[in-house]
C-alpha cells in the first residue's frame, strides 16, 4: 500500500470519528474518546501525506517531512479551535473535509494492474536508434 492511498484512508476514518464525536456531543464538547481516535488518525493522514510529498528524497529530508507535516497541521488545528466559538462545529467541519479529501486521495490514485496511457518517454543517445 502506497504512503497517499493509507493516508486517504485514516483521513476518512480520522474524518468519520471525528463526525461521531461531534454528533454524539452535540451541543456541547465532542466525545472524548472519538475525538482523540481522530487526531491520530487525523495526524497519521497528515504524516503520509508529507513522506508521499518527498518519496524521492534522500531518507532524511523524508523523515524531517514525515515529522513537520504533522506538526504544522496538529498546530493549525489548534488555533482552529482556540479561534472558533463552538468546538463541536469546528469538528465536524472538519471531519467532513478530512472525508471529502481522503476520498479524493483515493479517487485520483491508479488502480492496480492497469497500464497508463502512455510510455514514458525515452531518453538518451541509445533511446534515439
Amino acid at each position: 500500500m502506497s504512503a497517499s492511498r493509507f493516508g486517504s484512508i485514516a483521513a476518512i476514518l480520522g474524518g468519520v470519528a471525528w463526525v461521531v464525536s461531534a454528533v454524539l456531543g452535540w451541543g456541547d464538547e465532542p466525545e472524548e474518546y472519538y475525538y482523540l481516535a481522530g487526531l491520530v488518525m487525523l495526524v497519521l493522514s497528515l504524516a503520509a501525506g508529507g513522506y508521499a510529498l518527498v518519496a524521492g528524497a534522500p531518507i532524511w529530508l523524508r523523515g524531517v517531512v514525515l515529522l513537520a507535516t504533522p506538526a504544522l497541521g496538529f498546530m493549525v488545528w489548534l488555533v482552529v479551535v482556540d479561534t472558533s466559538g463552538t468546538d463541536y462545529l469546528a469538528v465536524v467541519v472538519a471531519g467532513a473535509l478530512l472525508v471529502v479529501a481522503g476520498g479524493i486521495g483515493l479517487g485520483r490514485g491508479r488502480v492496480q494492474g492497469e497500464e497508463p496511457d502512455e510510455p514514458p518517454p525515452a531518453r538518451g543517445r541509445r533511446a534515439a536508434r
